[in-house]
C-alpha cells in the first residue's frame, strides 16, 4: 500500500513538474517589463495592477450564476456544436487583391483580412488548425482553415484584439511577423 501511494505521489510530482516546464514555452507569453511595462503603468485605465474597463461590462446576465453556467455546459449533450458539413468557402488569392476598392475576407473564426484605403490589415490571425496551446483541443471547424501563415501576403497593419487563444495564435504570429510593417 505504501509503495502504491509513493508511486502515485511520484507520478503526480512528475506530472506537475512537466506542466510547470511546459508553461515556460514562449507561446504562453511573459509578464511585461521595461518600456512596455512603463507604457502600461502610465495608462489611465491601469490601476492596482490591472486594467479597468471604462464602461461596466458584466460577464453574466443578471440573475445567472457562474455555477449554473458551468454545470449547464458540463451537462449539455453538445448538439449543434459543430457544423453538420464543412463550411462553404471561396478560394481567394489575397496577394492578387489590388488597391482598388475595399474588401473584407473572413479567414475563419475571429480572423479577417481587410483591404481598406489601400492598406492590407490582418485582424486576429489564427491560421493553425486549433485554437489552444495543445493540438488535441479546440480544433477548427472543417472548411475554416483556408490559409496558412506562409501563404499570407505582406501586411501593413496587424491588429490583435485580445489575448485569448482563439484570437492570438503564437505559431501564426511567429511566422507572420517578418511580413508585417506595423
Amino acid at each position: 500500500m505504501v509503495k502504491a501511494v509513493s508511486v502515485s505521489l511520484g507520478g503526480l510530482a512528475l506530472l506537475l513538474l512537466g506542466a510547470c516546464a511546459y508553461i515556460q514555452h514562449p507561446k504562453f507569453g511573459a509578464h511585461p517589463k521595461g518600456e512596455r511595462l512603463e507604457r502600461i503603468v502610465r495608462s489611465p485605465h491601469y490601476a492596482d495592477g490591472v486594467f479597468h474597463n471604462t464602461v461596466d461590462t458584466p460577464v453574466l446576465v443578471e440573475g445567472v450564476s457562474t455555477l449554473s453556467v458551468v454545470v449547464g455546459n458540463l451537462l449539455d449533450p453538445g448538439e449543434n456544436r459543430r457544423p453538420a458539413q464543412p463550411l462553404p468557402r471561396v478560394d481567394s488569392d489575397l496577394s492578387a487583391l489590388n488597391g482598388d476598392g475595399d474588401r473584407i475576407i473572413w479567414l475563419g473564426h475571429s480572423s479577417y483580412f481587410l483591404r481598406f484605403a489601400g492598406k492590407r490589415i490582418l485582424i486576429d490571425p489564427v491560421l493553425s488548425d486549433y485554437a489552444a496551446p495543445v493540438s488535441f483541443s479546440t480544433r477548427a471547424f472543417p472548411g475554416t482553415s483556408l490559409f496558412t501563415a506562409e501563404e499570407m501576403p505582406e501586411v501593413d497593419l496587424l491588429l490583435i484584439t485580445h489575448d485569448h487563444w482563439d484570437h492570438l495564435d503564437h505559431a501564426t504570429l511567429s511566422t507572420l511577423m517578418p511580413k508585417v510593417d506595423e
